[in-house]
């Protein structure tokens, strides 16, 4: 056996050394000892199990898990997670993308993986606001009280129409105002024509009325962030 051993020396000092150890078949350990830390003076860690035939080495058995290799810690589809800008092919291998301006979502019901979507500003439209109304408090308009005054339109002037006979004399007197049943000559200067003034009921202290209605328009439509609280990094995925 091959490995290495956490021992104390004469001052109590933890140290640590290799050791090689004869065991007597294939599928002997070593004695392992107890806890340094409890006291112990020594603990053994086996690494490697080597056959020795004669003089040679011949098989060499690890006794531990050898680490895995980065194609299988980030195999294509593999997601990296950095705040340094380095492409991750330059330590891992592979060819990898950088993923911008995107958060990660974990896959779930009606959401496949490998799907893109969101956006970072909205616009609210009328079905995204909840249900609401706008009071209007009661109020009315007063009127004073008040009268009108004023004056109608002039009617009524009109005039009559005088008839006459041929008298018995002679010259202009031979023409006398005789009444009707002869043809007319002239009419008598128009008269009549008159106004009337009036004066609005008045009383009361004033006359008010209820109005009802809905509020005038407001808001701009303005697009608003709904990004939450967030650290930049860069994150890469393996494609290749």
């Amino acid at each position: 056996m091959i490995g290495y051993e956490l021992y104390r020396d004469i001052d109590t000092d933890e140290k640590c050394r290799a050791f090689v150890q004869e065991v007597e078949s294939a599928t002997a350990t070593v004695a392992v000892g107890g806890v340094i830390r409890d006291g112990a003076t020594s603990i053994k860690a086996a690494l490697y199990r080597v056959q020795k035939e004669g003089v040679n080495i011949g098989e060499v058995t690890a006794l531990f898990e050898e680490p895995r290799t980065m194609t299988e810690i980030y195999p294509v589809g593999g997601i990296y997670i950095s705040a340094s800008p380095t492409n991750p092919a330059a330590f891992f291998g592979g060819t990898w993308t950088e993923i911008q301006g995107k958060f990660l979502l974990g896959r779930g019901s009606g959401r496949a993986a490998g799907v893109s979507s969101g956006r970072e500003k909205v616009t609210l439209v009328e079905n995204n606001i909840p249900a609401h109304t706008h009071a209007i408090p009661a109020h009315h308009h007063s009127m004073a009280a008040h009268t009108h005054t004023g004056t109608t339109s002039s009617s009524g002037a009109h005039t009559h129409t005088l008839h006459r006979w041929l008298a018995g004399g002679t010259g202009t007197a031979r023409y006398a105002a005789q009444g009707d049943n002869s043809t007319p000559t002239y009419s008598t200067g128009s008269a009549g024509a008159h106004t009337h003034s009036f004066t609005t009921n008045a009383g009361g202290s004033g006359n008010t009325g209820n109005w009802s209605g809905n509020t005038g328009s407001t808001g701009k439509a303005m697009e608003f962030s709904i990004m939450p609280p967030f650290l930049t990094v860069y994150i890469w995925q393996r494609v290749a």
